[in-house]
């Protein structure tokens, strides 16, 4: 798995690199330290058929000349600014609806599971995006991150996701948690109960 893991962030870190943001080239595309411990620890608590079908779609996106970053960041657009986003939307591909009520189960699991991060771990949660922003405010909170990136997956790696979610849910594991403490541990060597009570 993580030779898989290796290989999804390495196409990601390249088509990162060939992004174009609005206002010029972001101050995060030369910190891939960063970039590298962010999308490793998000990936760290899925399986390997999730991890599978998505190494299969940036392959795929790769042979047909389209940048899954660059997507993620334009169906964002939709919800932090919404007349650039009318201005490109038929360069954007179709979500689809079949894709879309997919992704709204998985946007309820992850709203969930943020609200309960945020009650037991207030300071930290204050420390990253808010969960959810007004449309229109310029602000990418966790859930229009989260609905952007989820906008590029294939109906196969979103009902991969959709079983492994559940699977959590059932288990009583909050993903975000796990993500955020992997995310944390990397960075400092810390568990989130001692970052916690330091802030």
């Amino acid at each position: 798995m993580e030779q898989i893991i290796n290989e999804i962030v390495e196409i990601e870190w390249s088509m990162f690199q060939q992004t174009n943001n609005i206002g010029g080239r972001a101050w995060c595309q030369d910190d891939r330290r960063q970039f590298e411990i962010n999308r490793r620890a998000q990936f760290s608590v899925w399986d390997e058929n999730c991890l599978h079908s998505y190494l299969e779609d940036l392959r795929k996106a790769q042979q047909n000349g389209q940048n899954l970053v660059s997507l993620k960041y334009a169906y964002m657009m939709e919800h932090t600014s919404p007349a650039e986003f009318e201005a490109i939307r038929e360069q954007i591909p179709e979500v689809g609806e079949t894709r879309q009520q997919i992704i709204e189960q998985l946007l309820i699991l992850t709203q969930e599971w943020c609200e309960a991060f945020s009650r037991d771990y207030p300071k930290l949660s204050r420390q990253g995006r808010p969960i959810t922003a007004p449309k229109g405010c310029g602000i990418t909170s966790v859930m229009t991150y989260a609905k952007g990136e989820m906008s590029t997956y294939s109906l196969k790696t979103l009902n991969c996701l959709l079983a492994l979610y559940r699977k959590y849910r059932e288990e009583k594991i909050n993903l975000h948690e796990a993500v955020v403490g992997e995310e944390l541990r990397q960075l400092s060597g810390r568990t989130l109960e001692q970052i916690e009570k330091q802030l």
